[in-house]
C-alpha cells in the first residue's frame, strides 16, 4: 500500500512540474522565441551555468523530487552533451555533500529498515559495486536515495562516484535530448522520447524490487566439505578481537547488550573482522565450522577469545584503520562468532 502512495506522490509531482513548464515547452515552437531565449541564456554566461550545477546539487538533498524535469530543460539550454556534463556535475556536487555530510557527523538514515531488502544487499561487500550501478541503471528506481544508504556502507566515495557517473548516463541522456529536441522545433521527437522513458520508467518503478532480487541473487552454497575448510583456513589467518559482544545463533547483536570498543553495536554491521580466535583447540574448531555451517550462514554457537581491534566512531571498521596481528581486517560480514568474551 505505503508502495502505490509512493508511485501515486511521484506521478503527481511529474504532473504538477510539467504543467508548470508546459508553456516554456509550448513556446519552444516559436523560432523567434527560441532564439530570444538562446540570446537570453547565453547572455547569462557562467552564472547561468552555476545556477544550474546548483540546482542539480540541490535536488539530491531532496530525493523525492524527480529529477527529470531539470534535465529536459538542462538540454533545451544547453544541448544534450552539454547538459549532460552540467547535470553530471550538479550530483558529484550533491552526493558528495550528502554522503560526506552523513558520515562526518555520524547520523544515521531513521528509516533504513523500511527498505531493509536494499540495505541487506548494499552491506555485501561482495555485490556492493555491481548492486550499486544495476540499480542504478534501472528506469524508475529512486537513484537520489542511493546516496543515504551508501553513506551507511562500507563502500568508498570514489567507487561509488565512478559507478553512479556511467550508470546515469542513459538516462539523463535521454532526458537533455528531449529538451534539446524540443528546442530546435522537433517536438514530436521530444515527445515519442518522452512517452517511451516515461512507460519505461513507470515499469521500472513498480518492478524495481523483483529487478534488484534477480540482479541480486545469492550464490549458490559451496557443495564440496574440502572447499569449506579452504574457505574457513583463509578466513582463520586474521584474527580479531572485540569487548564485550553478545551475538545470537544468528550472528546478530542483541541490541543494547553489546559493546565494542566502549560503543553499543546494534547488529553484525558493528564488526568487520574476519575471524577469532576460540579457545578451544583451532583444528577442531575448523573441522566442526565445515561439518556444521554454510560460511553463507553464520547459525554457530561458540565462545570467542581475540586480541585487538579498532572501531572508528560509528561502529564500522575503516580497512585503514584497522590493526589486528599486524594485518587488516577488511569486512564485518565474515564473522564467525556467537559471542566474545573479554580478554
Amino acid at each position: 500500500m505505503k508502495k502505490n502512495y509512493y508511485i501515486i506522490l511521484l506521478l503527481a509531482l511529474t504532473v504538477i512540474i510539467s504543467v508548470y513548464f508546459a508553456p516554456f515547452l509550448l513556446h519552444l515552437k516559436d523560432i523567434e522565441y527560441r532564439m530570444y531565449l538562446s540570446e537570453k541564456l547565453n547572455s547569462l554566461g557562467l552564472k547561468g551555468i552555476i545556477a544550474l550545477i546548483s540546482f542539480f546539487a540541490l535536488q539530491l538533498a531532496i530525493p523525492f523530487l524527480p529529477g527529470e524535469p531539470l534535465e529536459i530543460i538542462s538540454g533545451a539550454i544547453y544541448g544534450p552533451i552539454l547538459g549532460l556534463l552540467y547535470a553530471q556535475i550538479g550530483i558529484f556536487i550533491g552526493s558528495y555533500i550528502v554522503i560526506s555530510l552523513i558520515r562526518g557527523l555520524n547520523l544515521k538514515v531513521k528509516k533504513i529498515n523500511k527498505y531493509k531488502w536494499l540495505r541487506n544487499i548494499l552491506d555485501d561487500p561482495k555485490r556492493l559495486n555491481i548492486t550499486v550501478f544495476s540499480i542504478t541503471l534501472i528506469p524508475g528506481f529512486p537513484k537520489d536515495i542511493i546516496p543515504f544508504f551508501v553513506s551507511q556502507t562500507i563502500m568508498k566515495k570514489k567507487d561509488y562516484f565512478l559507478i553512479n557517473f556511467i550508470a546515469r548516463i542513459p538516462s539523463i541522456l535521454s532526458s537533455t535530448l528531449i529538451g534539446s529536441s524540443l528546442f530546435h522545433g522537433n517536438i514530436w521527437l521530444g515527445i515519442f522520447i518522452f512517452i517511451i522513458e516515461f512507460i519505461i520508467g513507470i515499469l521500472g518503478l513498480i518492478f524495481n524490487k523483483k529487478i534488484v532480487q534477480i540482479l541480486t541473487k545469492k550464490h549458490r552454497k559451496e557443495k564440496s566439505s574440502n572447499t569449506k575448510v579452504e574457505r574457513m583456513e583463509s578466513m582463520s589467518e586474521i584474527k580479531c578481537s572485540a569487548l564485550k559482544c553478545g551475538y545470537n545463533e544468528n550472528n546478530t547483536c542483541h541490541k543494547k547488550n553489546i559493546k565494542v570498543e566502549g560503543l553499543f553495536s546494534r547488529s553484525k554491521l558493528g564488526t568487520f573482522c574476519q575471524s577469532f580466535r576460540n579457545p578451544i583447540d583451532e583444528t577442531l574448531f575448523k573441522e566442526e565450522m565445515a561439518d556444521e555451517m554454510s560460511l553463507d550462514e553464520h547459525k554457530v554457537k561458540i565462545g570467542c577469545t581475540a586480541n585487538y581491534c579498532i572501531y572508528n566512531k560509528d561502529n564500522f571498521c575503516k580497512a585503514s584503520k584497522i590493526t589486528v596481528g599486524q594485518k587488516n581486517a577488511k569486512y564485518r560480514s565474515e564473522t564467525q562468532c556467537d559471542s566474545f568474551e573479554l580478554k
